[in-house]
């Protein structure tokens, strides 16, 4: 079916009045159309349709009605630069790729039938002439949609949305349309914006002299407070809101046009209370800082900031102005603090004076509790000297037990299992029995997977690319004690960013592979950085990391907050190093908790003797060294493989 099919001229059943949009659609040339215009046409056309019927009805005393009209159309669609989407229906001697179903049942039934009048009300039969101040193009505009007479307009226009379209389609101000309805209007808003609790005087019509009992104006839903009322004008008090948005009024049960209006709005906002720091200790500086904006409509203007730490107020701070939606940058929201071990409580207030018309007070305070905890430190001895703690740079394979607090290797040697067991890696694979392999002497082939949550102490994760530059970097270093173990390589293939190939040449031993594999990982970009640093500076993966060394001072080590088996128990570490006589006095006068000395008869005895030490033989590569340690020092577990593995599990017993 075509636009002209569909669309016949009208006749009587339109009081001899011919629609202009019927009239153009049926001596035009076939146009493009939006569905709301098709929808409106047809409409229109039911409507005069349904007056015929009515009327026969009427007179022969049976009821005719349209129950449905069901259309199928061939047409083209095309998508408007402007977003529209347009409809043409085919030529008749044409086909169409697109058909269009429209079913009019529910419409007919539910809404258009509900909406007309009765027949035993009369209608208004004025032409639109009639009504006051209305123009000839108003008139043409009305037209258009089908409306012809004051009749039509009070159909067309019974609730405010109908209105609210009205004006949409025609471009006449839905007051006008109300003023000729005799509806209740509103014209104008004095001021348009203003703060929350302002004065506002809205102009309008049509109101009546004084409210009825259901009479309201509405602020984005917040009824205002009304001040006075008259037909033409009302005064309110703006609500608490903020932003932009619209209102209108009740009266007699009927809403009115909408209103644009905004609130002009102070908003300080403090959304938090950040601590610089993941774990804050005793008597150790931390920053706090407050995340404050601005979230209101206009700027702020100075304003002062309090900060109360456990009830005492600091003194008041300046902050200059702050514009709508910027977060505060000033150092008066920074604040550095240094509190004692327990729990405390900080707040921030922002304009604490209250001389600015914040919008809520409330969203201007924050408090916050902190724990802050008391160290946990322990102090080690070891008479070996440590010139570096680059573990490759050494000319033999020591000290393994202060170099594992820094560095973890692909495996470990698990000294209860007595067997290497994954530590960085998270699975190895061996193409074939290693028994076997060790046995016939043959090449051995190891792919290691590397675990996804292991970061160096600098914060960059740990890459099989990392795991292959040490490698290589052992290989190449003029006198480190690995060039000799990395000779048993024959080569190394990437495999992908979390997975490393070994092929391990024919002869290596058992104790070959453990120590190649314990190897602590080295970062590539921290060396490639500054190489020369890396031995002063160093960056592992292990639960300690370096916070200060130079040979012949002692090492200070902190925890490593990311560590892989979680956050140690022990806060701060100092080792010291220095030379054995000086080391054992330390220890007999308890100066330190745990010390490495040379395995000795005459220092047993005298240790055995105290009473208060645990002792521990070990049988190292090159010397005998006896584990000195303390009985307040639970859970650390010397070992021959000096591996400390459990490092982040030690602690003092209290």
């Amino acid at each position: 079916m075509t636009s002209r099919e569909l669309l016949p001229p009208t006749d009587a059943a339109s009081n001899g009045r011919r629609s202009e949009a019927a009239d153009a659609l049926s001596s035009a040339e076939n146009v493009e159309w939006q569905l709301s215009e098709l929808v409106d046409a047809i409409s229109a056309e039911i409507d005069r349709a349904e007056d015929t019927l009515s009327l026969k009805s009427f007179a022969r005393g049976i009821s005719f009605a349209i129950k449905q009209l069901s259309l199928d159309l061939e047409v083209t669609v095309r998508r408007a630069p402007d977003g529209r989407v347009l409809f043409r229906t085919v030529d008749p001697d044409q086909q169409g790729m697109t058909l269009l179903k429209l079913d009019f049942a529910q419409v007919l039934q539910s809404q258009l039938q509900g909406l007309r009048k009765p027949l035993d009300q009369p209608g208004d039969p004025r032409d639109l002439a009639t009504l006051p101040g209305i123009t000839a193009e108003q008139i043409k505009r009305l037209n258009a949609i089908a409306i012809y007479s004051v009749d039509d307009l009070e159909r067309y226009t019974q609730t405010a949305a109908m209105i609210a379209e009205v004006s949409r389609k025609t471009d006449i101000a839905d007051p006008q349309i109300r003023i000729w309805r005799h509806l209740p209007f509103l014209w104008a808003l004095k001021p348009a914006s203003g703060p929350p609790g302002s004065t506002v005087l809205i102009e309008g019509g049509n109101l009546g002299a004084v409210p009825d009992s259901g009479a309201m104006v509405l602020f984005a839903g917040h009824a205002a407070q009304i001040v006075a009322w008259s037909d033409v004008r009302v005064t309110v008090t703006m609500p608490q809101v903020s932003g932009r948005g619209v209102l209108f009024a009740i009266v007699d049960g009927q809403i009115t046009n909408l209103l644009a209006w905004e609130a002009t709005t102070i908003d300080l906002v403090v959304r938090n209370l950040s601590i610089g720091a993941r774990s804050v200790f005793a008597n150790e500086p931390f920053l706090v800082e407050a995340d404050l904006i601005n979230q209101g409509s206009i700027s702020s203007g100075p304003f002062e900031v309090e900060w109360i730490v456990d009830g005492q107020r600091w003194p008041r701070q300046p902050h200059g102005p702050l514009l709508p939606g910027q977060q505060s940058q000033e150092s008066s929201t920074r604040r550095q603090l240094m509190l004692a071990a327990g729990a405390h409580t900080i707040g921030f207030t922002a304009d604490p004076a209250g001389a600015l018309p914040d919008l809520s007070r409330a969203n201007s305070t924050f408090d916050r509790q902190i724990i802050v905890s008391a160290r946990e430190y322990l102090s080690i001895g070891d008479f070996r000297p440590i010139e570096t703690l680059d573990p490759i740079a050494h000319e033999r394979l020591g000290p393994a037990d202060v170099l594992s607090l820094i560095f973890r290797g692909l495996v470990r040697f698990d000294p209860e299992r007595r067997e290497l067991v994954p530590e960085l890696a998270e699975t190895w694979e061996i193409d074939g029995l290693m028994e076997d392999r060790l046995r016939r002497g043959t090449k051995i082939s190891i792919v290691f997977r590397l675990r996804r949550d292991v970061y160096f102490h600098d914060g960059a994760p740990l890459t099989a690319q990392d795991v292959l530059f040490t490698y290589r970097y052992a290989s190449e270093v003029p006198h480190s004690a690995w060039r000799k173990q990395m000779k048993a390589i024959e080569s190394i293939d990437l495999i992908d960013d979390l997975t490393i190939a070994f092929v391990l040449r024919s002869g290596a031993t058992r104790t070959t592979i453990q120590q190649l594999f314990t190897l602590g990982v080295l970062p590539q970009h921290a060396i490639d950085l500054e190489p020369g640093r890396f031995g002063r500076s160093p960056i592992g993966t292990g639960p300690f990391q370096v916070a200060e060394f130079a040979p012949g001072a002692p090492i200070d080590l902190r925890a490593f907050e990311d560590y892989v088996q979680g956050r140690p128990r022990i806060d701060r570490m100092k080792i010291e190093v220095i030379d054995a006589e000086r080391l054992f006095l330390r220890v007999l006068a308890g100066e330190v908790m745990a010390a490495v000395l040379p395995d000795l008869e005459d220092v047993r005895r005298k240790l055995q003797e105290s009473g208060a030490w645990d002792l521990f033989r070990v049988a190292a590569d090159q010397q005998a060294l006896l584990h000195v340690q303390s009985r307040g020092l639970l859970e650390r577990q010397p070992n021959p493989y000096d591996t400390n593995w459990n490092a982040h599990l030690w602690y003092l017993k209290q």
